[in-house]
């Protein structure tokens, strides 16, 4: 659902009503001239039957103390988000309470106030991950874990978090990187 400015005030009651109705894809892009809105919460109470999840364009409110996870997601679409101040957590808590996840895309996040500093460590776990997709131009402490099932793996990240990441691709059937300004490195390891 692309998202006009003019609607976003509707946005709540269609998540409730498609959460009644068992959604299992629930693509959200703002796409208006005004500041990055707040997602509304029920895109993360309303998930128990949710397989796909993208999200484009949004401010991420604090996960809800009783998010339990989002059991059946396999795929997970995180373009042009802010996340508030230790936004790492509610990341790695997203990411490690959807077991089932296969398809991962971070890109062009901001956590915490964006001339802060540096970022609390945080880890993608997720053992199930088959395609990982990761754009950043900053650090954003992340690390991962191995991912035994990966076969794909596009990244375009800078400076200390690639030594963090490249130890964990080492499963990847296909691994792509940006270097430099318009460089590819491709790798088959088939």
């Amino acid at each position: 659902m692309d998202v006009p400015t003019e609607s976003f005030h509707r946005v709540e009651g269609w998540l409730r009503l498609l959460a009644d109705k068992g959604i299992k894809s629930l693509i959200i892009r703002f796409r208006g001239e005004l500041d990055y809105p707040i997602v509304p919460i029920d895109v993360f109470s309303a998930g128990s039957a949710v397989t796909t999840l993208e999200l484009v364009r949004y401010r991420v409110p604090p996960l809800p103390s009783t998010f339990g996870g989002l059991p059946k997601l396999t795929s997970l679409h995180l373009n042009d988000l802010h996340f508030p101040e230790h936004g790492e957590r509610m990341l790695e808590v997203l990411i490690s309470r959807s077991p089932l996840l296969e398809k991962l895309l971070i890109a062009l996040m901001m956590i915490g106030n964006p001339n802060g500093g540096g970022h609390l460590k945080w880890v993608i776990w997720a053992p199930k991950l088959k395609a990982l997709h990761m754009m950043s131009w900053i650090d954003l402490g992340w690390q991962a874990e191995e991912f035994p099932s990966l076969e794909t793996a596009q990244i375009i990240i800078y400076g200390p978090q690639m030594a963090r990441i490249l130890p964990s691709l080492s499963q990847a059937k296909k691994l792509f990187h940006l270097l430099g300004k318009l460089l590819y490195l491709h790798q088959n390891f088939s």
